[in-house]
């Protein structure tokens, strides 16, 4: 072994006694005699650098920054991974990196009026739009799908759909209608609580378990709810405070998504621990307060 005139001698003897110990770990069988020298294969001394044994031999007088072992030590980890270079980092970046495993579920909300002729452009939405690829939920009001439509015909690539269809319980033949689509990467376990459509209401509640969960939650409720313009809203309210005031004894821990196509109903009476979330303007120049769509949110408790 060579070293310049610059290190100390201590430092040389100090890096031969790391050596011999290394090479004294090897079994015999590593290695072969050959024209009187020892010849060692490329595998193992690519393992001689990962070994931890010499550090327990290392002189004090030696920074650790110069063993291969420091960057071993589980406390030094940290030192040694470092976020790549020109890679954003923040806790925005952090979940478009991981889309499917949100805490609280991404969701799209919308009045389709006909969903069958749109469903060629939401597809190609879906392809081509990275939000709306990534996103876990979307909720369709007044569907109008029917009998006469299969689900085979309105099927969106890489989703899951659930539908409750107007029923000649509502005194209507035409429109209305309620339609889900979840996303197969965030969810495949879902479960259909109740369809009910009555001339007043027309609701959908599914209960989801997706493959990542805070282990806080043991499922997500989605309610997802039409009010026909001509609707009573008092019996509405009730009706739907009812249903998820059910949702909330089956699973108390679990958060609680209304929302949906209100029109004139309010649910501040019926469901006072509940928070309105959109309050901006959703269509034309009419707020959500007159026109609620998708306006109650998340179950929070006002504390």
């Amino acid at each position: 072994m060579w070293c310049k005139s610059v290190f100390p001698n201590f430092l040389c003897c100090t890096l031969l006694q790391l050596l011999v110990c290394s090479l004294s770990l090897v079994s015999p069988s590593a290695y072969f005699v050959h024209g009187g020298s020892l010849s060692y294969s490329r595998d193992v001394l690519y393992g001689l650098q990962y070994t931890n044994a010499c550090c327990e031999s290392t002189v004090s007088g030696i920074p650790m920054e110069l063993t291969r072992c420091y960057y071993n030590n589980t406390e030094q980890k940290a030192f040694a991974k470092r976020r790549k270079r020109g890679k954003r980092g923040g806790v925005k970046q952090r979940l478009r990196r991981r889309p499917n495993r949100l805490p609280l579920p991404s969701i799209v909300l919308s009045n389709v009026r006909s969903l069958c002729n749109k469903l060629d452009e939401l597809n190609a939405l879906v392809k081509y739009d990275r939000a709306l690829q990534d996103t876990n939920l979307f909720c369709f009001t007044e569907s109008w799908l029917g009998d006469n439509v299969d689900d085979n015909s309105v099927v969106l690539e890489g989703f899951s759909i659930v539908r409750s269809d107007r029923s000649l319980d509502s005194n209507k033949t035409k429109g209305g209608g309620i339609c889900c689509y979840v996303n197969k990467r965030w969810c495949s376990d879902i479960t259909v609580y109740n369809k009910e459509c009555t001339p007043d209401v027309e609701l959908l509640s599914v209960s989801l378990r997706p493959y990542y969960l805070p282990r806080e939650f043991g499922c997500i409720k989605v309610l997802v709810v039409y009010i026909p313009p001509d609707g009573n809203a008092v019996r509405a309210a009730d009706y739907i405070a009812e249903q998820v005031n059910a949702s909330s004894v089956r699973s108390p821990n679990s958060p609680v998504f209304v929302l949906g196509d209100f029109n004139h109903c309010r649910l501040n009476r019926v469901l006072p621990n509940y928070r309105q979330y959109v309050t901006c303007t959703t269509r034309g120049y009419k707020v959500a307060l007159t026109l609620p769509i998708g306006t109650f949110s998340l179950n929070q408790r006002k504390t």
